[in-house]
């Protein structure tokens, strides 16, 4: 080779150098890195709102084993309620005799009220021990009825309606069950005692299992 085209040839490298472009750099391609995405941060999750405590549950109160509220009945006479689920156990017999008879009462403290049920199955011919509805009259039919609702005042039933539902006695003893639905009593002074005014009681009935 001749020198002029040697001249041309290293002239020639020269200019392609020149124009091939730097290097990419180790490690890397020509190709654009994709971008680098930022680590997602943990979070944690949130938290429930808070919830109003639940209402706290109501419960009716205890009726009182006698009420007086000191309202009154069609005929003026005070009105009383009486709530047997509320009493003590009552006392049951059957007393024996020349006129046997079935006596049922309440049993409170001292100073409360008393409620008494006497049977008389001889004295009165309207009832002579048997089930049913009758008139509570202890002058006509021996069914005599007490409410002495201030524990010193008595009171006996004069008007309403009583149904012997369930009332026996086995060898001159009492036998459960016993029940008496009552309706619409009046109560007067017992006669001869300081009794003033009169009560009235719409509804009551008196079990014993």
């Amino acid at each position: 080779m001749n020198q002029p085209k040697l001249i041309l040839v290293l002239l020639f490298a020269l200019l392609l150098s020149a124009c091939g472009g730097a290097a990419a750099p180790a490690g890397e391609s020509g190709e654009q890195a994709a971008p680098t995405l930022p680590e997602a941060t943990q979070t944690s999750a949130p938290s429930p709102e808070p919830t109003d405590p639940p209402e706290p549950t109501t419960t009716d109160e205890p009726l009182d084993a006698i009420s007086i509220t000191g309202a009154t009945s069609a005929d003026g006479c005070t009105l009383v309620d009486l709530n047997p689920a509320a009493w003590q156990p009552l006392y049951s017999a059957y007393k024996t005799g020349s006129d046997p008879f079935f006596q049922i009462h309440t049993q409170e403290g001292a100073g409360t009220f008393y409620f008494n049920m006497e049977l008389y199955t001889v004295y009165g011919s309207a009832w002579t021990g048997q089930l049913g509805t009758f008139t509570p009259d202890c002058n006509a039919n021996g069914l005599c009825v007490y409410l002495v609702p201030d524990a010193v005042n008595p009171y006996w039933v004069t008007d309403g309606e009583m149904e012997i539902a369930a009332l026996t006695q086995t060898d001159g003893a009492f036998s459960p069950p016993f029940e008496i639905n009552f309706s619409e009593l009046t109560f007067e002074p017992v006669p001869g005692s300081d009794s003033t005014g009169c009560y009235y009681i719409e509804a009551l009935t008196v079990t014993i299992d």
